[in-house]
């Protein structure tokens, strides 16, 4: 053993016995670099992969950083000559420069502990190498394995551009040239630990160094919640967005100093309306949307075109120099919602209207029409019709004749969709009039008062790209304001098969997070939740360190939001349901066979005491149609059945599940509670305490399913809302505390959206039981709205049948 020093790392190297004829060895082709930490359980299995490889003149170095577990013994085990230990103390990126310095190779290979190399990975890369002395680091393919099984490849050289996007260099796939290592300089930089490999390479690629990545598989990628990458994603995103950040900042320095010098100057107004145009990497788009509002409108409005720092090497300047625009460039990268609020910051006239920077424009006076319209009630969000227009090989644009015409969009509340992701709305609701109310603005840019997007504080807290139009929508709605399609003026706006900027999924999920908990009631905010962690939990995760990290931010617009808005979240809701559920005339349609259904349901009442096919689906029934036909019969028969499903429940030989126990009866009786179908009185508290009986007994640890209908799903269901129920429910600090445990193990584990949405609400209503909340039975009812004609086809289901159509038509109608 002795001591080194390399730079500000201090080093204590050791040589092992039977290995110390190394140091008179030649030079290898090859040094293999293997940093491990406590890496015990996996490190065998990965240096028995390096050592049965194809290709031979090579040296592994091991550098121990500083392992407390049996790492040394393994390493140990192996008597090979190739082997080369160097030991440390724990310092990781010290280790990992430690690591550079010790490698004698011609070429360093890395690889970590846990991963696996395919048996040819040397032999493919030091031949690829040899064969391309322009390819200074190569980095190849991988299969996953362990908590996934992907496939990721990519081929080609690594531009800035592609690695500003993401680190599209998989680190244990590298081959390295050393010479080119040492000319750069190149070390690893311990103020960006977790993404240090991510700023080597941005390093390396400004260095003027070559990385090119073959799609050959090299190696087998092990995934585990136990790696660096899942237990500190927070700060590698941190520090990855720093390394992006630097990146940007080089692609564009050129741009950069001319900003620098120059103030962002908007010339006086020429008239009340200017239009406002972020871009990115649009190339000869920009410059032909800003011709075509000349055009038409003349020099009769302002024209404002932010560069969103394009790093496309156009020449954006250039292009726009004849048509007396107001050009910015954002020195640091905004994302479009920002972009848009920069603009109308910046703007000098009243109102303004936003267009992405690939839209077109046909007629003239579409201006005056916007001016005239904001001036009669600027409390408007104005959404322009759209045309729909493609893009041929050739770059000619043309009119996409087979998409029907659109008439704003909406949002689908319903389980099994992302919120707040929008749907085109196909359905005129006022073929006589040139404008009409619209749930959310989609599509040809939208127009405001600088006033009103100000009062509203515009798109405040979104990230990157996504969610605007569904954002500001219902901030306009809540507010006491509206939003209005504009269908006499026509903009064409280019849609295309992918974006020509990288669209970054985790801030895009971070965006549906932000509008969920700051516009919605608590539970439709835990549907949200649970579409996103479902659809992809790394990105969920990243999105909730993005929460986190703006958490101020955030609290402070909720408390303003909570000041300005004047109208109910449930006024919104129903706007957005006519037109998920097939428009207002289907809900009437099923309400229409109510009488005639009536009788039915008195000849055909089930056996079962269940919600999902007995009693408790026809009690339900019973008490919204006593609501909606103001037949007083209807209820005393409800509360009759309610009567009946109590004394069975006294028997407590029920069982507990959702489908057809007591849980689902408890979640009727509530939702009919907070509905005010019902009363809550002794019948009620005593049917709740029943339920109460028959769940405590059980062990939550026990339930394997965790599906709504028979599983921990619906039993958190029963549990969210009975937390949150006046009376105190009296269960025990164990089970809660142990069905706690089992609400996170479903999320860790399920892929059930409205199971693993009653895990996030029953946890928050163990924080927060007095929060604000819709219960709506359209979380978990997915039935049709469809009674068929013939009496044939009908039954009593609520999961499927006639009653749960009807139960589900009046549950949208209590809305209105």
């Amino acid at each position: 053993m002795f001591y080194c020093t390399i730079g500000k790392y201090e080093f204590f190297i050791l040589i092992l016995p039977h290995k110390l004829s190394l140091m008179c060895n030649t030079m290898k082709s090859i040094t293999v670099c293997l940093p491990v930490y406590n890496g015990s359980e996996y490190i065998g299995e990965c240096i028995n992969s390096i050592l049965h490889q194809t290709f031979k003149d090579f040296e592994l170095l091991i550098v121990d950083d500083g392992s407390t577990d049996d790492t040394c013994a393994v390493i140990e085990g192996f008597d090979d000559p190739r082997i080369k230990v160097v030991r440390n103390r724990h310092d990781y990126i010290g280790s990992l420069n430690l690591m550079l310095s010790s490698a004698d190779g011609k070429y360093i290979a890395r690889i970590d502990a846990d991963d696996i190399m395919m048996p040819d990975r040397l032999e493919y890369q030091y031949a690829f190498m040899e064969s391309h002395p322009e390819v200074d680091i190569l980095g190849g393919s991988f299969r996953s394995f362990g908590d996934e099984d992907k496939v990721y490849a990519r081929s080609g050289e690594v531009s800035v551009r592609e690695l500003m996007q993401f680190n599209c260099v998989v680190n244990p796939s590298v081959m390295m040239r050393r010479e080119s290592v040492l000319r750069c300089g190149l070390c690893y930089d311990a103020d960006f630990i977790y993404a240090e490999d991510y700023h080597f390479w941005m390093l390396a690629v400004i260095g003027g160094l070559c990385i090119f990545n073959t799609d050959k598989i090299v190696i087998r990628y092990r995934v585990s919640s136990a790696q660096t990458s899942s237990i500190h994603s927070f700060q590698q995103y941190k520090a990855s967005k720093r390394v992006q950040g630097l990146l940007s900042r080089w692609l564009a320095r050129e741009e950069e100093k001319l900003a620098e010098s120059e103030m962002p100057v908007v010339p006086e107004p020429v008239g009340r309306l200017s239009i406002i145009i972020p871009f990115l990497n649009e190339g000869r788009e920009v410059a032909e949307t800003v011709r075509s509002i000349r055009d038409t409108a003349g020099d009769a409005v302002d024209i404002i075109v932010i560069n969103d720092q394009s790093n496309d090497g156009y020449d954006y300047r250039g292009d726009l120099a004849p048509y007396n625009v107001a050009y910015m460039y954002n020195i640091e990268r905004k994302g479009v919602a920002a972009s848009r609020d920069y603009g109308v910051s910046l703007c000098r006239t009243p109102y303004f209207l936003l267009l992405d920077a690939h839209m077109r424009f046909y007629d003239a006076g579409w201006h005056e029409r916007i001016i005239s319209l904001l001036e009669a009630d600027d409390r408007r969000l104005l959404c322009c019709q759209t045309k729909f227009l493609g893009k041929d090989d050739a770059g000619r644009v043309y009119v996409m004749d087979d998409c029907p015409q659109s008439y704003g969009a909406y949002i689908r509340f319903e389980s099994g969709h992302r919120w707040p992701d929008v749907n085109w709305n196909l359905k005129e609701s006022c073929p006589d009039s040139m404008e009409e109310q619209i749930p959310v603005v989609l599509g040809a840019g939208y127009a405001a008062s600088c006033r009103y997007w100000k009062h509203l504080r515009g798109l405040e807290g979104l990230r990157s790209y996504g969610s605007d139009e569904p954002y500001i929508s219902m901030k306009v709605w809540l507010e006491g304001g509206e939003c209005l399609l504009v269908k006499d003026v026509v903009v064409g706006h280019i849609y295309r098969e992918r974006s020509p900027f990288k669209r970054y999924s985790a801030d895009e999920v971070y965006n549906s997070l932000l509008i969920s908990y700051l516009l919605f009631p608590y539970n439709l905010c835990c549907m949200s939740n649970a579409a996103a962690l479902v659809g992809n939990r790394y990105t969920y995760s990243m999105a909730c360190c993005m929460l986190e990290e703006d958490k101020a931010l955030i609290e402070n617009l909720k408390s303003y939001f909570n000041r300005i808005f004047t109208r109910p979240f449930d006024f919104f809701l129903q706007k957005q349901h006519e037109l998920a559920f097939g428009g207002d005339k289907f809900v009437q349609a099923c309400l229409q066979r109510q009488e005639e259904f009536a009788g039915y349901v008195l000849e055909h009442i089930p056996d079962d005491c269940g919600l999902f096919e007995g009693k408790a689906a026809v009690m339900l029934w019973m008490f919204l149609y006593a609501g909606f036909s103001g037949e007083g019969e209807w209820k005393y028969r409800g509360s009759m059945m309610l009567r009946d499903i109590s004394d069975v429940l006294l028997n407590r030989s029920f069982s507990w599940n959702f489908r057809n126990g007591a849980c689902g009866i408890g979640w009727a009786v509530m939702y009919l509670c907070a509905n005010n179908l019902i009363e809550i009185d002794d019948e009620v508290n005593c049917i709740l305490d029943e339920v109460d009986e028959i769940v405590k007994v059980l062990n939550p640890h026990d339930i394997a399913d965790y599906s709504l209908p028979d599983g921990m799903g619906g039993l958190l269901a029963y549990m969210s809302l009975r937390l949150r129920f006046p009376r105190s429910c009296g269960f025990d600090t164990g089970f809660l505390d142990e069905l706690n445990d089992s609400a996170r193990r479903l999320l860790a584990e399920s892929n059930d959206v409205v199971s693993c949405s009653y895990a996030f609400s029953f946890l928050r209503s163990l924080k927060n039981p007095d929060e604000l909340m819709i219960v709506d039975i359209n979380e978990w009812l997915r039935c049709p709205l469809y009674v068929p004609r013939k009496q044939d086809y009908w039954n009593t289901s609520l999961e499927s049948g006639c009653v749960g159509a009807l139960v589900k038509a009046m549950d949208l109608r209590m809305l209105k």
